[in-house]
This record gives C-alpha cells, sequence and structure tokens, in this order.
C-alpha cells in the first residue's frame, strides 16, 4: 500500500482554563493529503466540534497528575495529552504523554504498543508542536510566564512529507539486492 504525499498544519490554537492555576493550550492539528479528510481535517469533520475538545480536558483533567503543566495536540482522529511533571520524581524537563483519547467519543487510547520493541512517539506534526512547546516551556522562567507566552498558529512550522513510503521503498530495494 503506498500513502500519498501529505503535510500537517496547526489549524486552530485556544487556551482553557482548567483550574485558578492550570491553563491549556490546545493545538487543533489536521493531516492534509490523506484520502479520508473526515478523519485528518477538523473543517471536514461533521460529528465533533474544536470546541467539545475543550470540554472534555477540563472534564478529564480530574484523572491526570496534579503536579503537571500541560498542552493538548488534538487532531479530529485523536487527542493528545502531554506536558510536564514532577509526580513520582520524574525529570520535570522530560516531556510526558498524560492521556490519549479517540476525539469523536473521548474515550481514552492504549499507549501500548502492538510490538513491545517500539513505541510510537509522536507523528512530525506532533513532533514539531512539542519542538514548539518545550522551548516556550524552556525558555519561560515561570509557570505563569509560560501559560502566558504569546502563540501563534502560524508560528509553529508545518510538517511536509514529500515521500511517506522512502523508508518501505529502500527496505525493498535492499531486500531485492540482498536477497532477502
Amino acid at each position: 500500500m503506498t500513502t500519498p504525499n501529505y503535510q500537517g498544519r496547526v489549524s486552530g490554537l485556544t487556551r482553557i482554563t482548567i483550574d485558578q492555576f492550570t491553563h491549556c493550550w490546545i493545538y487543533y492539528a489536521d493531516i492534509e493529503g490523506r484520502e479520508d479528510s473526515e478523519k485528518f481535517v477538523w473543517s471536514n469533520k461533521l460529528k465533533i466540534k474544536p470546541d467539545e475538545v475543550g470540554h472534555n480536558i477540563i472534564e478529564s483533567s480530574t484523572f491526570w497528575p496534579k503536579e503537571r503543566v500541560f498542552f493538548a495536540i488534538a487532531f479530529p482522529h485523536v487527542t493528545r495529552m502531554l506536558g510536564w511533571t514532577i509526580e513520582d520524581n520524574i525529570y520535570e524537563t522530560n516531556i510526558n504523554e498524560f492521556a490519549r483519547y479517540d476525539t469523536e467519543t473521548w474515550e481514552e487510547k492504549e499507549f501500548m504498543p502492538k510490538n513491545p520493541k517500539t513505541h510510537f512517539l509522536v507523528c512530525p506534526q506532533e513532533l514539531k508542536i512539542t519542538n514548539f512547546e518545550d522551548d516556550i516551556y524552556g525558555l519561560s522562567p515561570t509557570i505563569p510566564q509560560y501559560y502566558n507566552h504569546p502563540r501563534s498558529i502560524n508560528a509553529v512550522p508545518q510538517a511536509r512529507i514529500i515521500n511517506p513510503n522512502k523508508l518501505k521503498e529502500w527496505y525493498n530495494e535492499k531486500k531485492l539486492i540482498l536477497k532477502l
């Protein structure tokens, strides 16, 4: 199966208030160029609207570590809660995933990989957003300054994937040459 070229982008950004001290930036991300655009592009999503994601995050946040600062990356098909914590003596400079949900149903999704030797980290657009947030966190002297740092959808680079099949193509060429 060949995957068509595609690109990710941030199509929306909002800040919600969880409690008097805690806020959450939500990045609404699209994957453009895939066949099933309703699954990957917010403007084509009919069953859930972006403002419902913020409500769901507020409701769910009571189950996450209390000593945390987080942001959300919401694609139409999956929403991930990422951020920093001091719970369980975790290094507070490491980014952790607190929760992962099916965006439409808000059912929690499994963290565990199908293959225990590999673990999905982030897709290319999530990497761009996570790097952007990590820069803000790292350069903010205090948590209130982190929350109040200005953000814009245009500040987050797009993830452009020119050939999403290159690894498969390379491996198939290698198999032919080495007769694997």
